[in-house]
C-alpha cells in the first residue's frame, strides 16, 4: 500500500499539499533571519534607494574624499569664502588702476611737451635752430701746440663744442695718435680747445662750437 502511494507523490503532489495544510491551519508563517546576517552578497545591485537612506544619515566621513564635482554642489548654499571676498574684482582693479596710472602719465607727459614747445624749445613748429660754427683754424707745428675758439654768432647760445684735425685719412691712419687735443671746454658764447702735434709734420687744427638759436 506504502509502495503505491510513493509511487503517487511527486514534488508538486507535496508542495500543494502543503499549501493547503498550511491555509487549512489559519496560522501565519515568516522566515527568520539572524541579526547582522544580511551583507552586500544579498543585496541586489540598485537595491538601495534614495527613498530608503534616512534623511541626514549620510555624513561627511561616509563620502570618499574627492569624488563630489560641482554638479553635485548647490553653489548657492556656499556663503562666500573671507579669503576671496575681493578675487573676483582683483584683476579689473589692478587693471582699471594700471590705466588709470597710464593715462595720468600719458596727460603729463602731454603737459610737458606742450609745455616745452610752448617755451620754444622743441616741438614742431617751435623747434629751435641749431647751428655748428668751425674756427678759421691753425696750423700747429710737428712737435708744438695751439689754441682755436670758435665764436657762436649774436642772437644764439652755445650749447657745446670740440674739436678736429684737418686730415686726410691715410695721415689720420698713420699717424692718428700723435694728434691730441689736451682741453676742449666752453668760454664765453663760444668754444675754445687746445692740441699738441707729436707728429713729423705740420697739421691743421680746428675748434668747433654748436649754437642754439634763440
Amino acid at each position: 500500500m506504502f509502495s503505491n502511494i510513493r509511487k503517487q507523490l511527486s514534488y508538486s503532489n507535496l508542495m500543494a499539499s502543503a499549501a493547503v495544510f498550511i491555509a487549512l491551519g489559519g496560522g501565519a508563517y515568516a522566515l527568520a533571519i539572524p541579526a547582522a546576517s544580511v551583507g552586500t552578497k544579498q543585496l541586489k545591485k540598485s537595491a538601495v534607494t534614495s527613498a530608503k537612506i534616512k534623511k541626514s544619515a549620510v555624513r561627511g566621513g561616509k563620502v570618499r574624499d574627492d569624488s563630489l564635482t560641482g554638479a553635485d554642489i548647490a553653489e548657492s548654499s556656499l556663503g562666500t569664502v573671507p579669503s576671496a571676498s575681493t578675487a573676483g574684482s582683483a584683476n579689473t582693479a589692478n587693471t582699471a588702476n594700471t590705466a588709470k596710472s597710464a593715462n595720468k602719465a600719458s596727460a603729463a607727459d602731454t603737459a610737458a611737451v606742450a609745455s616745452s614747445a610752448a617755451a620754444g624749445s622743441i616741438g614742431g613748429a617751435a623747434l629751435k635752430e641749431s647751428t655748428k660754427v668751425e674756427s678759421a683754424g691753425t696750423t700747429v707745428a710737428a712737435g708744438g701746440s695751439a689754441a682755436e675758439t670758435a665764436v657762436c654768432p649774436s642772437g644764439t647760445t652755445v650749447i657745446g663744442g670740440g674739436s678736429f684735425w684737418d686730415v686726410t685719412q691715410g695721415i689720420l691712419n698713420t699717424d692718428g695718435d700723435l694728434l691730441i687735443t689736451t682741453h676742449s671746454f666752453r668760454s664765453g658764447n663760444g668754444w675754445i680747445a687746445r692740441a699738441g702735434n707729436a707728429s713729423g709734420s705740420p697739421r691743421d687744427f680746428h675748434a668747433e662750437a654748436y649754437c642754439l638759436a634763440g
